[in-house]
């Protein structure tokens, strides 16, 4: 999950298979975006969600914020094989506040980071929490 360039859109998107091409389109992958609801995404605090089932024969992940789902990828519209090594493989949470990149310049049409997006932002995370049902 993502915000680029303090937008008020936030955008969860699935990467796997190769790249270029492959199940996931890499290197765009397969991308669900929302304005962040109730309040703009910059400045304020949301609860970010990305909830993993495993719990039927059709497999998903789905995209959330403030619980407002935004986007959903079914185990089924991938192949087996790389649905297993994309979710049933470990993960790892990284927490970043990246500056620039191929991603933000083609939603932005312009080359960043720019003169709103220079270094030294404020990057504030109130908590991160992992649960786990069976």
């Amino acid at each position: 999950m993502e915000n680029i360039n303090g937008g008020d859109t936030e955008f969860g998107t699935l990467h796997c298979g190769v790249s270029p091409g492959g199940p996931c389109d890499e290197t765009n992958g397969i991308s669900h975006n929302l304005t962040c609801p109730g309040t703009p995404c910059k400045g304020n605090f949301h609860t970010y969600t990305l909830e993993v089932d495993r719990t039927s024969a059709t497999e998903s992940l789905t995209w959330l914020i403030d619980d407002v789902k935004f986007g959903q990828v079914l185990s089924t519209s991938i192949p087996a094989d790389i649905w297993a090594q994309t979710v049933h493989n470990p993960h790892y949470i990284l927490l970043n506040l990246a500056i620039g990149g191929s991603f933000p310049n083609k939603v932005a049409l312009i080359t960043t980071p720019t003169v709103d997006t220079v270094s030294g932002g404020r990057y504030q995370i109130d908590y991160v929490a992992v649960y786990n049902t069976n």
